[in-house]
């Protein structure tokens, strides 16, 4: 269980009401892991960019997506976040 505590840190959840769509809504994901150091912004173009590329291969069962990106596209230290869309969106 220290393990989830260590890799999810609670200024990393967040809920909001909805996003403009879905690129928007990766936006709001990963900024608190820009903020707190553990990815690069540019990781954030790199899961759009792939997105494009592969279609919406993080999106595991209707309404959940592990949002991610190659390592090199911009990881610092590993680190989840967690975002609740109480209107969701739709990825392609």
């Amino acid at each position: 269980m220290s393990q989830i505590k260590d890799m999810l840190k609670l200024e990393n959840v967040q809920v909001i009401d909805s996003a403009q769509d879905w690129e928007d809504a990766v936006r709001i994901a990963v900024t608190p892991l820009v903020k707190g150091g553990y990815v690069e912004e540019r990781y954030i173009d790199g899961i759009i960019t792939n997105a494009h590329e592969l279609g919406p291969y993080f999106v595991l069962v209707p309404n959940l997506a592990l949002l991610h990106a190659r390592p090199e596209q911009g990881v610092i230290k590993k680190q989840l976040a967690l975002t609740i869309l109480r209107k969701g969106v739709v990825f392609k």
